[in-house]
């Protein structure tokens, strides 16, 4: 299963990169933005992760990773929701997609509280995951308030109307 997801996404990135590089409109912060952000997660995964000190390189180097991964996750939004402040509109399918996916976040969030009475899981991983997720869900709540405005206004199929002060 994970050669399946790791085939798909080498061929996601292939498609972006190669056959539809075309149609792609450069973004003028988009590479500051997103170095920024790996950067921050990458400083931040080695100095606090789930990882003591035993000498085995190997478990390290997938802990570290693996935090990596779970604080890259956390605000690797925020390049979107800069390029919707830019457009001021926001069609509806990306804006209900957006919805959907912040409210998966909560509920993730939720799974994280349930999982931790139930799992048996060091704090310091439960640390990493609840912060991780509040951080994604707060960057979220701008969204949600934007949206919920906008559709109150103009109606349930309407476009999403980015406001003065924008999301992020």
């Amino acid at each position: 299963m994970k050669l399946l997801f790791i085939s798909a996404t080498v061929y996601v990135i292939y498609m972006m990169r190669v056959e539809l590089k075309q149609t792609q409109t450069k973004e003028p912060n988009g590479d500051k933005i997103g170095g920024a952000i790996c950067l921050g997660a990458l400083i931040l995964s080695l100095l606090y992760n789930d990882r003591y000190p035993n000498g085995n390189y190997f478990e390290a180097f997938v802990e570290i990773a693996w935090t990596f991964s779970i604080y890259l996750e956390s605000v690797a939004i925020i390049p979107q929701m800069e390029v919707l402040n830019r457009a001021k509109v926001v069609k509806n399918l990306t804006a209900n997609y957006l919805f959907a996916l912040g409210a998966y976040r909560v509920f993730y969030l939720l799974n994280y509280g349930y999982r931790y009475t139930v799992d048996p899981v060091s704090s310091r991983e439960f640390i990493i995951k609840a912060i991780a997720a509040i951080v994604q869900t707060a960057l979220y709540v701008r969204f949600f308030m934007m949206y919920l405005e906008s559709k109150q206004k103009t109606g349930v199929h309407a476009d999403v109307v980015i406001n003065q002060k924008g999301i992020v």
